[in-house]
């Protein structure tokens, strides 16, 4: 954890007020990664906070395209962790490239030096595409993360060597059985060896009555995930 001289100093150039805030992170040596970023009410330095990495859908069709995400569905579905929640933008690869996978990577290390995060509470979560990427990413990262809520996204083309990682690293997915875009046999096929390789913190809620296209008919199940997160940090 950062110092309180040290967190006031990086903070001061950087949005403090609470509120959903459109950034923008610069790189000397890559594309400049914008996202959207939630902060809760009342942070404090010598507080650190849960941080939560939301990965957008697909389309890209304007800038900040992740603020849809984290203000449909992130953002009222974690509220009660008090969470810093921050939506990039993908480069334009998608989440399940190297390119989106540094940009996610660089975003983490940077708001860790700026704000009050708690290294032991970042969560990977996305919807779609971004639950594609969360698999995929989580899965080559896992000593970044403390859980992955990848929702109405399967993995897609993981080694079983990757996969295995969630035996781990825990793990709740989201899926819906109307789910026409992505269906919901791979991933329920993903839980299945999960827990055939003794993975007990592999969770997987499937939801009856939302299609792919219902985002924000997801809330209320993503809130179910709040105390499975509590529970998982309380045994850490």
């Amino acid at each position: 954890m950062l110092a309180l001289a040290g967190w006031m100093m990086m903070l001061q150039p950087l949005v403090t007020n609470p509120g959903v805030h459109e950034l923008e992170l610069v790189r000397d040596d890559a594309s400049t990664v914008l996202y959207t970023l939630s902060i809760p009410e009342g942070v404090q330095p010598s507080e650190p906070r849960p941080l939560v990495i939301a990965l957008h859908f697909a389309g890209r069709d304007r800038p900040h395209f992740g603020r849809a995400v984290l203000t449909r569905l992130v953002e009222p579905g974690l509220r009660q962790l008090g969470a810093i929640i921050a939506a990039p933008d993908s480069p334009g690869r998608g989440w399940n490239h190297p390119d989106g996978e540094r940009a996610v990577l660089d975003l983490i290390e940077h708001l860790s030096k700026s704000y009050p995060v708690d290294s032991e509470r970042i969560v990977l979560t996305g919807y779609s595409l971004g639950g594609m990427g969360t698999w995929y990413i989580a899965a080559r990262h896992p000593e970044t993360f403390s859980a992955a809520i990848p929702m109405a996204g399967a993995p897609r083309g993981e080694s079983e060597e990757h996969l295995r990682t969630f035996v781990k690293l825990p793990i709740y997915a989201i899926h819906s059985r109307l789910d026409t875009v992505v269906p919901l046999a791979p991933t329920e096929e993903a839980m299945t060896k999960l827990r055939g390789w003794g993975a007990h913190k592999a969770e997987l809620t499937v939801v009856e009555d939302v299609t792919h296209y219902e985002t924000a008919g997801f809330v209320p199940y993503l809130r179910d995930a709040v105390d499975w997160l509590r529970d998982i940090w309380t045994e850490q």
